[in-house]
C-alpha cells in the first residue's frame, strides 16, 4: 500500500470518504475514522461530523465481485472500483474472442482452440481471482483504516 499523494511513503490507512491510501503525513484522525486531507477540509468547510461524513465508503463483497468477472472479465473489477484494470480486461478478453473468431472464420480453428483455452480462459480466470482478492483487500485495507491510532491527529 502506498501513499497517492507521496508514492514513496507507506499508507497508514484509507480515507473512509473518497478511498485513497493515506500515509502518515497525510492521514487525518477524528472519532476512530481516518481521512485523507482533503476530505477533512471538506468536511470542516461544510461544517459536517466526522460521522456523518464518514459514511461514504462501503464494503465490497467478493463473491458478487467473483460473481460479476464470471459474467464477464472486468466487471468485477469495475464493481470493486478499479475502472482502469476493469476496463483493460475487458476490452482484452473482447479483443482475444475476436482474434479467436478470425481464425476460425479463416479456416484454421486448431490454433484458435489454444489461444480460446489459454488466452481468453486464462484472462477469465484471472479476472475472477483478482474481483475476489481485490475485494477482501479493500475490506481488510478499510478495517485497518477505522482501527487506527488517533494519537495526534486533528480532531473535529
Amino acid at each position: 500500500m502506498k501513499c497517492e499523494r507521496h508514492p514513496d511513503r507507506r499508507a497508514e490507512g484509507i480515507c473512509m470518504q473518497c478511498g485513497r491510501e493515506v500515509c502518515a503525513d497525510c492521514i487525518r484522525m477524528t472519532r476512530g475514522r481516518t481521512f485523507c486531507v482533503e476530505c477533512m477540509e471538506k468536511i470542516r468547510a461544510h461544517g459536517l461530523s466526522a460521522t456523518s461524513a464518514g459514511s461514504g465508503l462501503r464494503r465490497k463483497d467478493p463473491s458478487s465481485a467473483a460473481a460479476l468477472s464470471v459474467l464477464h472479465g472486468g466487471l468485477g473489477q469495475m464493481y470493486n472500483g478499479e475502472f482502469a484494470k476493469g476496463a483493460v480486461l475487458f476490452l482484452t478478453k473482447v479483443a482475444v474472442l475476436l482474434i479467436c473468431i478470425n481464425i476460425v472464420l479463416n479456416q484454421t480453428w486448431l490454433m484458435a482452440l489454444p489461444l480460446f483455452v489459454f488466452g481468453w480462459g486464462a484472462l477469465w480466470a484471472y479476472g475472477i481471482w483478482d474481483a475476489y482478492a481485490s475485494a477482501s483487500n479493500f475490506n481488510r485495507r478499510l478495517a485497518d483504516g477505522r482501527g487506527s491510532s488517533d494519537a495526534g491527529r486533528d480532531r473535529v
